[in-house]
């Protein structure tokens, strides 16, 4: 048995082809007489399939509601949850994972640019090397050359300052068993970034290179914008590696201003030169910068402590279909 989680945000008109050619990876492989998944564990509920797919609305503004609700209606393997309001990817993403109920799980982006055929190639790899998680990487980006740079730059970044060794041709797609995902689920935070969260399990993983296929229709929903507040998140919750950066900053300024007073003193002494209003002033600004750099770092950090003190939920499911 496998579960199949897919968010939704604004991807209305891809879903009913992404969905059905799905049904025909699965389908395809019991129709010739053999059986990829194994049966479903004692106690676990029977289905009329040996699937089921999860789509999440993460509270889209078009129609893609509408048309999960007639796909639910058309199969009863298709199950469908709608949030109370946007929560972001990776909350919908946690919603769809607590959803499921199989051994194998896998998440897939619902754009069109996983192709559902490599199903079967990651679940291969996971049983021939026996690991526990396996990625799909994505070759021949078919994104723009902009977002390709932006993503390499905000990652670069990213890795540097939390130490997650996120690789940026790694996306979403994904299979894991089921001991990963009860991992990931029992961690209570809620500004959540999976990758992040994911290399913290460190589980024994695998990668497949996988052909990145371009969109089914309309354009990303991430821009620059997002992947720097992704990048912020990936940051703060991972790492406080910017914390440290005072320390430094701090030893290099009193160092600088050792030598700056020591060299200003000579003139004064020796030349009989007078002690500027520029570089006092200069002074004034170059140090209350580095204050409010400081000050700022620190309110990010106090910001995430706020958010997780509230201890709200990750994600609210208004409504659930075939479940």
């Amino acid at each position: 048995m496998i579960s199949i989680v897919i968010p939704v945000y604004n991807e209305g008109p891809p879903l009913k082809n992404l969905c059905a050619e799905i049904i025909k990876v699965i389908k395809s492989q019991f129709d010739s007489g053999f059986t990829i998944f194994p049966p479903v564990s004692a106690g676990a509920k029977e289905m009329p399939g040996n699937y089921e797919i999860i789509l999440v609305d993460d509270r889209s503004t078009d129609n893609s509601w509408t048309v999960m609700k007639a796909l639910a209606a058309g199969d009863v393997n298709i199950k469908i949850a709608r949030l109370c309001r946007n929560f972001g990817q990776h909350s919908a993403l946690t919603a769809g994972l607590s959803l499921t109920q199989y051994e194998y799980v896998v998440m897939m982006d619902c754009d069109g640019q996983d192709e559902p055929q490599n199903i079967i190639a990651l679940y291969d790899t996971l049983l021939k090397k026996n690991v526990q998680i396996v990625y799909a990487k994505r070759k021949n980006r078919k994104d723009g050359a902009l977002k390709r740079a932006a993503s390499l730059f905000v990652n670069r970044i990213m890795q540097g300052l939390s130490g997650v060794k996120h690789d940026p041709e790694i996306g979403t797609f994904r299979i894991m068993k089921r001991t990963v995902v009860d991992a990931y689920l029992s961690m209570p935070e809620k500004n959540r970034f999976i990758g992040g969260m994911f290399y913290w399990l460190n589980f024994e993983s695998a990668t497949v290179d996988v052909v990145h296929q371009p969109r089914a229709s309309g354009k990303s929903n991430y821009n620059f914008r997002k992947m720097v507040k992704l990048a912020r998140l990936g940051i703060l919750s991972s790492s406080t590696k910017l914390l440290s950066i005072g320390i430094y900053i701090g030893l290099i300024t009193s160092i600088l201003s050792v030598v700056a007073g020591a060299y200003f003193l000579s003139l004064k002494f020796i030349y009989d030169v007078p002690l500027g209003f520029t570089a006092v002033i200069v002074s004034i600004f170059f140090v209350g910068s580095i204050i409010m750099l400081l000050l700022g770092i620190m309110g990010e950090y106090m910001r995430e402590i706020f958010e997780e003190v509230k201890a709200r939920p990750n994600y609210i499911v208004e409504e659930k279909i075939n479940f």
